[in-house]
């Protein structure tokens, strides 16, 4: 709540030399000339505190209009904490920028880095990849898809160049007559921009808009710099893996294959019957070194994982890699991969690569089914066959094979994703491989 003093008006202090008059007039003779001296000092009294009181006013309403701007700042501050994620967190900026500052309209868009090609030199060029945007009529921020390449634009060029809060006037790009344009600034580096649609953007207090869109950009940047170390960490692991697997299979049997065809040139040509068998186990060799080779290409964890995409590397798994072009496939897929940490999507993965593996070297199954369910922060994989069925018990308890060792890497895998894991099987039954996991789990909860 303001509260503020009002001054006295000009006017009513003049008022007090006319109302001093009329009491001379008054007043009888003797007593006239005491009133002249006594009303001077009290003009000046009166004077001096009117001014003290206009400058104690200003200082008032100066301290409340801060007091205001911290409010507004720490209240956009609590709201960006809640924002879990990047999108999220541009949701939410908008949102409170049409609650607090009325615009008719408000975008946010990030700028992004990306590589073109010109005379064959390849140039690295800022672009903007689809917007968020929100009107006053509109209950929800709608995303727009539209990219937008910065050298093609003059307001984004500018605002790239100067790092300045800009006056937008009939704006093609993002379909603004008027409104201004606030760059998100986080160090050295343009994340994004604001833009707020508006036919008096000078009304819009930008001392309190400027620190908003500089806790944005923190927020921004922080998420941004943790998302990037998070994909810079998971591609060491997995080069990590790829080098152990490459060493000790690729690497072994390639040396194992050098030693056998050194022998057969010393019994060339002396003793050939004696080098055909060396030569039939170097091929034999040879031969398990490109499947082995083959099965490490469709290791790789895919770089744009879709439920499309995690489909038909399955398919091409089975067909490719396992040889099992005559059993019969069954894809049930229901929600969107894209909000899986990155842990759960490849032990998914694997896990479903590793029941296939089993299927088809197992089951003698003429058929497989593989449903995901995603749901209220889960994910629920079922694997299914019409196979011969075992024990699981009995399995799980004998000695670890090749088969054992899958279904225990399977289980042990779900327990690190605090997630449960389930077998059902009996003999000329088929099985069912139930697996439930938490849609996200941080590299810490792993």
């Amino acid at each position: 709540m303001t509260h503020s003093i009002q001054p006295l008006s000009r006017h009513k202090i003049w008022l007090f030399p006319i109302f001093v008059f009329i009491i001379f007039l008054l007043l009888p003779a003797p007593y006239r000339w005491w009133l002249l001296p006594i009303s001077l000092l009290l003009f000046i009294f009166v004077s001096y505190f009117e001014r003290k009181n206009r400058q104690s006013t200003a200082e008032i309403t100066r301290l409340q209009k801060q007091i205001d701007q911290l409010t507004t700042i720490q209240t956009f501050t609590a709201a960006l904490n809640a924002g879990q994620n990047i999108d999220r967190l541009q949701q939410i900026l908008l949102s409170q920028v049409l609650t607090q500052f009325h615009p008719d309209q408000a975008i946010i868009a990030l700028i992004e880095q990306g590589e073109s090609e010109s005379d064959d030199i390849e140039t690295t060029e800022h672009q903007i990849k689809g917007w968020w945007s929100q009107s006053q009529e509109e209950h929800e921020p709608v995303y727009n898809p539209t990219n937008i390449t910065l050298s093609d634009s003059d307001l984004l060029s500018d605002i790239l160049n100067n790092g300045h809060i800009t006056t937008i006037s009939h704006n093609t790009d993002f379909h603004i007559d008027h409104g201004l344009a606030i760059p998100l600034i986080w160090g050295t580096e343009i994340l994004g921009i604001l833009l707020l649609k508006t036919e008096t953007p000078q009304t819009i207090e930008t001392a309190t808009l400027l620190p908003i869109a500089q806790q944005t950009a923190v927020r921004l940047g922080t998420m941004t710099t943790r998302s990037r170390r998070a994909r810079e960490s998971t591609i060491q692991d997995e080069r990590a893996r790829i080098a152990i697997d490459l060493h000790d299979t690729v690497s072994q049997s390639l040396f194992g294959i050098v030693f056998t065809l050194d022998a057969c040139l010393k019994f060339l040509p002396e003793s050939p019957h004696q080098a055909m068998p060396e030569l039939e186990r170097a091929l034999k060799t040879a031969d398990a070194v490109r499947q082995e080779i083959r099965q490490s290409i469709h290791d790789l964890w895919p770089r744009n994982f879709t439920a499309n995409r995690f489909e038909f590397d399955l398919r091409r798994y089975i067909t490719d890699t396992l040889q099992a072009v005559e059993l019969g496939m069954i894809f049930d897929i229901k929600g969107s991969f894209q909000g899986m940490s990155p842990a759960v999507r490849r032990s998914l993965y694997r896990i479903c690569q590793e029941s296939l593996n089993n299927i088809v070297h197992h089951a003698d199954a003429t058929e497989a089914r593989i449903c995901v369910d995603i749901y209220d922060q889960r994910v629920q994989l079922a694997v299914r066959d019409n196979g011969r069925g075992f024990s699981p018990q009995v399995v799980l308890n004998q000695a670890r094979g090749h088969e054992q060792f899958g279904l225990r890497g399977i289980q042990e895998r779900v327990i690190s994703l605090n997630g449960s894991c389930d077998i059902f099987s009996q003999p000329d039954a088929g099985t069912s491989l139930i697996i439930d996991l938490p849609l996200f789990v941080t590299p810490t909860q792993q």
